[in-house]
This record gives structure tokens, C-alpha cells and sequence, in this order.
């Protein structure tokens, strides 16, 4: 193989894991969309958390250990955005719960007055 058609040939790859990375941050700025407006995280984390001990409990032709394990370490990832976003969620309810109660003293003070 010549210089130039080696270089060809790495330009080639050059640019594949430029197309992979770039569908791996798409696909994680899906990941989180989904997981930011699903109505029901717990159900996710559930069925996340499904697919893990599945994955776990399967070695074989349909499923090589070492693409298993990458699976299982991408739906760990996810588990954890969606704690991320439980928690998140939490915190704005709580926020917006002590709002309510600030706004409902501030009215009962007002009529005090």
C-alpha cells in the first residue's frame, strides 16, 4: 500500500469516528429528552433497571460479553440520568411547595393587617 492510499485510508477512518461520536451525542441528547418529559421516571427506571439484569444474565453469539458489557455500562449511565432527573424533579416540587406556603403567609399577613 502506498503513502497516499494509506493516508486515504486513515482520512476514511478519521471521518467514520467523527460520524460515531457524532451519533453518540446525539443519541445522548436524546437519551435525555426522553427521560426530561417521560410522565413517569419510575416506570423507566424500572424498565432500565430490567434491561441491566438482563443483560447481565446473557453471554453468547446473540449477545458477545464485550457488547453486553458496553450496553450494560450505557443503561448504568441512563439509570443514573434518570436519578439525576428524579432528583432534579424533586427539588422544583419542593421549591415550588415552599413558594405556595410563603405566598399563602404573605396572603394571611396581608389580611391580618
Amino acid at each position: 500500500m502506498t503513502p497516499s492510499e494509506l493516508e486515504a485510508r486513515f482520512a476514511q477512518y478519521d471521518e467514520r469516528i467523527a460520524a460515531l461520536e457524532a451519533e453518540k451525542q446525539a443519541n445522548s441528547w436524546f437519551t435525555l429528552a426522553v427521560i426530561g418529559s417521560h410522565p413517569d421516571t419510575e416506570m423507566l427506571l424500572e424498565m432500565v433497571r430490567a434491561a441491566i439484569q438482563t443483560l447481565r444474565g446473557k453471554t453468547g453469539p446473540e449477545a458477545p460479553a464485550d457488547v453486553a458489557a458496553a450496553t450494560v455500562l450505557r443503561l448504568l449511565e441512563i439509570e443514573r440520568q434518570i436519578l439525576k432527573a428524579q432528583q432534579s424533579q424533586q427539588a422544583l416540587a419542593e421549591a415550588g411547595e415552599a413558594e405556595r406556603l410563603l405566598e399563602q403567609q404573605r396572603a394571611g399577613s396581608e389580611q391580618e393587617r
